[in-house]
């Protein structure tokens, strides 16, 4: 329940991170306050991240490839909610195989994310400079 108030400020965000992509001195003509919601932000995504950590225990990858998998999937700006389905459906599938490939002896679920999550962050970074370098 904790999480809620926490998540709600990063779910409503989305325009304004548009924004701030655009450059700090055009977000300030566009009316943001750039320090304030970087930092507000900052706090909230380090609390939540740190709160999903002690719940579930460290599955790095997952928040390292959803953003960049959600991308590829929606071909172009993907909302934080479609980035943490994303997540949310790469822990299911390694949970899936985790139970599937080794029911007699049961491995961390984080194991196999970082097996599937590693080459897929790096196919889905390196298609993004691809993109980012034309």
């Amino acid at each position: 329940m904790w999480l809620l108030p926490l998540l709600l400020p990063l779910l409503l965000a989305g325009r304004a991170l548009d924004r701030l992509e655009l450059g700090d001195d055009l977000a300030r003509a566009l009316g943001l306050r750039v320090g304030l919601l970087r930092t507000a932000l900052g706090l909230c995504a380090a609390l939540t991240a740190a709160g999903a950590v002690s719940l579930c225990g460290p599955l790095g990858f997952v928040a390292l490839a959803a953003g960049p998998v959600a991308r590829l999937v929606a071909r172009g700006r993907p909302s934080p909610l479609a980035a943490a389905l994303t997540g949310a459906a790469f822990v299911t599938l390694a949970d899936i195989l985790c139970r599937a490939i080794a029911s007699a002896a049961l491995l961390p679920t984080g194991l196999y994310t970082a097996l599937i999550g590693a080459p897929v962050l790096i196919l889905a970074v390196r298609r993004q400079a691809r993109r980012d370098s034309l």
